[in-house]
């Protein structure tokens, strides 16, 4: 969901860092960290994607999440924002949702 990030950095440049992760396990970072433990890591990642059509919906996903305390001072402003954006990309937001999984073992 990395559209979603650049969507509210893009909003607001105060924001650029938002959502930005760091020491957590991800699977941009996973392999590197179970391989201190594991020898045998396989990653497998699922691709799937959303295809938005309301600006309503994600806003209200957004302040469901961990969003809200940035967003809810520039609710409006944001409103707006991403109803120019989904206009800009006819009608459509395509957001990337990045999942999968490792499969680990010590032998």
């Amino acid at each position: 969901m990395i559209e979603i990030a650049n969507l509210i950095g893009k909003s607001d440049s105060g924001l650029s860092s938002w959502g930005a992760v760091s020491a957590s396990f991800t699977l941009d970072n996973g392999m590197v960290q179970l391989a201190t433990q594991f020898t045998n890591i396989k990653q497998y990642h699922y691709q799937n994607a959303l295809e938005v059509t309301e600006v309503d919906p994600l806003v209200d996903y957004l302040l469901s999440e961990w969003a809200r305390q940035i967003l809810e001072k520039r609710l409006d402003q944001f409103r707006e924002f991403m109803a120019r954006e989904m206009e800009a990309y006819g009608g459509v937001l395509h957001i990337t949702k990045d999942s999968g999984l490792f499969v680990s073992s010590r032998s």
